[in-house]
């Protein structure tokens, strides 16, 4: 091992660990980007100690562990630990690795010692310093941020408590730097950014499963423009195995971000989805992982700001052109459109003085003379961020009731970075129309902040009201104005109420919260306004101008989204005469039962079956207003982790003193009937909504069978739900009015990697209709939602065949598709490409060609056409569906499309309700 030691921009560090260049950097003011090392932008996942990514995670860029550590490691004995199929498009490095069979990374591995790899001769650290670490000190007062379940809520730059965030629920971060305790989200849970962000976070990041982290729907930036600094460790003490982990990301999440987790584990779960780039001390994902780079550390392109300025009658106007660059380098400027009526001097720099600080006492000082005795002044250099042009008028300008009237005009700049990246043009403005005087200063007044929330139907929401005014220093004492919020009467909201107003307690106070609770059954839009009131004079009263503002609260309520039924994927295949094709099926499920075909009146009546019957409904049927809780019956220990199954039952009102089913860890819930078949059963964990078990055909002769038995039978009613980690507490419901009012059955919990474990809701695959041309093998599973089947055409056919199959979900929702095959005659055409058509979308319509050809989904979906030459093709949407569009090997929204052959090419029609 090769061990390397050097000195940079005097900061001294070895690489050993993120401590060391956080107590050097930390504090310097200077942008985290101009802080970090040549090549470090282009590393995708980072770790201090160790990185270890399981079976099938792909990486779009450089991977590395720092330096070589003694450990404990994720696996045991390496810094970097690359398991089966692992891709890696970039290069690995650290000094000791693991590369399991099927792993590979396109730039090669480096290192010192390695299994299953060659090593030798790797420099380390790799990098001899790290970016700086931002740490996150929120006042002790600052509000702690609760969004409900299926809930939004919006949050300006500032500082926070604990943030959390309900299942299906939004909080938006407006932009700016974010000071925070922790992060939490429930299922679903969405945290999204709509400008640039910076959040730096006291303890943890902790986001359930299929939850998003990163920017709102239409804000202009990427991962890059997002970043999350976690200052929390793993458990309680540190450990590597300490739980939960500094940063931990469970199944099915998808985050577009960059995040650094320097004092713990960063973890993703099975099937993650991660745009940035990722530094921690120890970094694992689970299988299927796919993290794609976009750093905050690459170089940002500079702004150059714009401005209107005015000139006065005919004399020379000195201009101040400015700009930013977010790595704080000095800034060239220069113009690229002159103005039309006068003319631009040359543009001079405006270099700022050095800028000192004492070396212990940080005292600003102009040299050592200003500094306590035995320290130093330590001068820097500003960055050139400003420049002076001079405008001249080509003429006077015209007098109108003595005053002067210049005409208007405008030139445009652009600043560049010291790496030669330019930024957009900004308009420099003269004199423009409706002023003839350079604004006056703003005035210093209270402003209520606008904002909108978004709710669902019949939930509550707790909405944060937020103001601004004038502060003196820091904006944190007591001689700040103090805001005062109200709701202003009578301005709603007229659809629902709003709760007490309850005043922030931050210092000084600028923000309220409410809660609103709408109408039952409403949607639409509501809202209501509130004011702000602050005493900026100090007279002891708010009647003055400025110190006053209101501002609308609009608050979206959105309906519950009904059930969507399962998709079947169409599909278009080619193979040659005489030659068999394997088709990949796939599909997703429904997302709840959908309405039912078999009225509630054909249930049995009372008394009808086995066991005396189930009492409550009679044949004519019935309603209740809610599911019918079934709570634990007796017969259990109160908390267990494995099988066996669990024998359950209950009657309402009956309540059983044991309470729910509880355990700890994540595992796969099951639960199924056991006798008079007919049941629908809802589960929650800890009063949170896990899925619904399939309706099934109604059999009140059934008799109670054993476990094994209801699990295997697919007449019962049966589903299994996959749950995180932490402690669970499940409860049964009937779903009516599908249902008797008793329920008897069996609850197990399984391992998420034991056989018996599937997905949340996977997908049944079946032939519905054969095709003509040809045979089909048997349908394999690849899957919860995927399939294969093997297609073999009759010998000597050419031409179009197709056949049809159907997903059924966990619901017992059923849907179809086609798969349109295409056998070719090999020997047809020895100059050609071929051109496939295929039809996607939730609408309907056909594509023709011209020339003829393609007539898809009528004939055929694929053609032959010489190669090299011109074929227009002609999407028709058909009855009230509109066309969406062209993917695939081509683009536009255009109905008609040329497509230039020079290969073969499959051209996606999308057609939209």
């Amino acid at each position: 091992m090769k061990r390397r030691v050097s000195f940079k921009d005097s900061t001294l560090s070895f690489g050993l660990g993120f401590g060391l260049a956080f107590s050097c950097l930390a504090g310097s003011g200077t942008p985290a980007a101009a802080q970090a090392p040549d090549g470090f932008s282009d590393v995708v996942i980072f770790a201090t100690n160790s990185i270890r990514l399981k079976k099938d995670v792909s990486a779009t860029g450089d991977v590395v562990t720092n330096d070589a550590t003694p450990g404990p490691h994720l696996d045991p004995g390496f810094e970097l630990s690359l398991e089966r199929d692992v891709t890696i498009d970039g290069v690995a490095r650290a000094d000791s690795v693991r590369v399991k069979r099927g792993a590979s990374a396109t730039g090669g591995v480096e290192c010192n010692d390695g299994s299953g790899v060659g090593c030798g001769g790797l420099d380390l650290p790799v990098f001899l310093f790290l970016p700086p670490f931002q740490v996150a000190d929120p006042r002790p007062d600052a509000p702690h941020v609760t969004v409900p379940a299926g809930g939004t809520a919006t949050l300006a730059a500032g500082e926070y408590g604990d943030i959390s965030v309900g299942a299906g629920a939004s909080v938006v971060f407006t932009g700016g730097v974010y000071e925070a305790l922790s992060i939490s989200g429930a299922a679903g849970a969405n945290v999204l950014f709509a400008d640039a962000s910076e959040v730096r976070l006291v303890g943890r990041l902790d986001l359930a499963k299929e939850s998003t982290l990163g920017p709102a729907g239409g804000a202009a930036i990427g991962a890059a423009s997002i970043m999350v600094y976690v200052g929390g460790v793993n458990g309680a003490d540190g450990g590597l195995d300490s739980e939960p982990e500094a940063a931990r990301f469970d199944m099915d999440c998808s985050v577009a971000a960059n995040l650094y987790v320097p004092n713990g584990t960063l973890l993703f779960k099975k099937s993650a989805t991660a745009t940035g780039s990722f530094l921690a001390r120890d970094f694992l994902s689970d299988k299927e992982g796919e993290f794609t780079l976009d750093s905050f550390y690459a170089n940002k392109a500079p702004t150059a700001d714009p401005q209107d300025v005015f000139t006065d009658g005919e004399a020379p106007l000195d201009i101040i052109l400015t700009g930013s660059d977010p790595e704080g380098g000095d800034l060239a400027f220069s113009v690229v459109s002159d103005p039309a009526f006068g003319e631009l001097g040359p543009i001079t720099p405006i270099v700022p003085p050095p800028v000192g600080h004492c070396s212990e006492s940080a005292i600003p000082c102009g040299d050592d003379g200003d500094c306590p005795a035995g320290e130093v002044c330590i001068l820097q250099q500003p960055a050139i961020t400003s420049a002076e042009v001079t405008y001249t008028p080509d003429a006077p300008c015209p007098v109108v009731d003595e005053v002067p009237v210049c005409p208007e005009d405008a030139f445009l700049f652009v600043v560049t970075d010291p790496e030669g990246l330019p930024s957009e043009p900004a308009l420099v403005g003269i004199n423009a129309p409706g002023d003839t005087t350079p604004p006056s200063d703003p005035l210093e007044v209270v402003v209520a902040h606008a904002s909108t929330f978004e709710i669902i139907q019949d939930t509550v929401g707790s909405f944060i009201l937020n103001g601004s005014a004038p502060c003196t220093g820091e904006c944190d004492g007591v001689d700040d104005v103090e805001l005062t919020f109200s709701i202003v009467a009578g301005s709603g909201p007229s659809s629902g109420v709003l709760g007490p107003l309850t005043q922030g307690s931050e210092v000084p106070q600028r923000t309220a919260s409410v809660d609103y609770t709408p109408n039952a059954g409403f949607t639409g839009t509501d809202g209501f306004d509130f004011q702000v009131a602050g005493d900026l004079n100090g007279d002891l009263d708010t009647d003055d101008p400025g110190e006053t503002s209101t501002a609308s609260v609009t608050i979206e309520v959105e309906a519950i989204a009904p059930p969507q039924p399962p998709v079947a994927d169409p599909v278009v295949a080619t193979t040659e005469m005489d030659t068999e094709v394997s088709i990949g099926l796939s599909g997703a499920p429904g997302t709840g039962p959908l309405p039912l075909t078999l009225p509630f009146a054909a249930l049995p009546a009372a008394g009808s079956g086995a066991n005396g019957g189930r009492p409550g409904e009679g044949a004519a049927g019935g309603t209740r207003a809610g599911p019918t809780p079934i709570v634990i019956g007796a017969g259990w220990t109160a908390t267990t982790a494995v099988p066996p199954a669990f024998f359950w039952e209950g009657t309402p009102p009956i309540l059983s003193p044991d309470g729910p089913f509880t355990f700890d860890g994540e595992a796969c819930v099951s639960v199924t009937d056991d006798f008079l078949k007919g049941d629908q059963f809802r589960l929650l964990d800890n009063g949170q909504d896990l899925g619904t078990t399939p309706l099934v055909p109604v059999d009140a002769s059934s008799l109670p069978v054993g476990p094994d038995a209801a699990y295997a039978d697919p007449t019962y009613s049966s589903g299994t739900f996959e749950v995180g980690e932490g402690s669970h507490a499940i409860d049964i419901e009937i779903v009516p009015p599908n249902s008797f009012d008793i329920g008897q059955g069996y609850i197990r919990v399984d391992p998420l990697d034991s056989a018996f474990c599937s997905d949340t809701c996977g997908l049944t695959f079946s032939v519905e209709s054969p095709p003509s041309n040809g045979t089909l093998g048997l349908i394999s599973q690849t899957s919860s939602t995927t399939a294969q089947i093997l297609y073999t055409p009759y010998q000597g056919f050419v031409g179009i065949d197709s056949f049809a199959y159907g997903v059924t979900d966990c619901f017992g929702n059923l849907a179809s598709a086609l798969v349109d095959l295409i056998i070719l005659d090999v020997n047809a055409c020895t100059n050609c490409y071929t051109l496939t058509v295929q039809l996607a979308g939730a609408g309907a319509g056909d594509v023709t060609s011209n020339p003829t050809g393609i007539a898809c989904p009528s004939s055929a979906c694929a053609a032959d056409f010489t190669q090299n030459s011109a074929v227009v093709l002609q999407a028709r949407p058909v009855d009230e569906f509109v066309f969406g569009g062209w993917s695939g090997d081509c683009s536009g929204g255009s109905p008609l499309l040329t497509v230039v052959l020079n290969g073969d090419k499959t051209c996606v029609a999308t057609f939209d309700p």
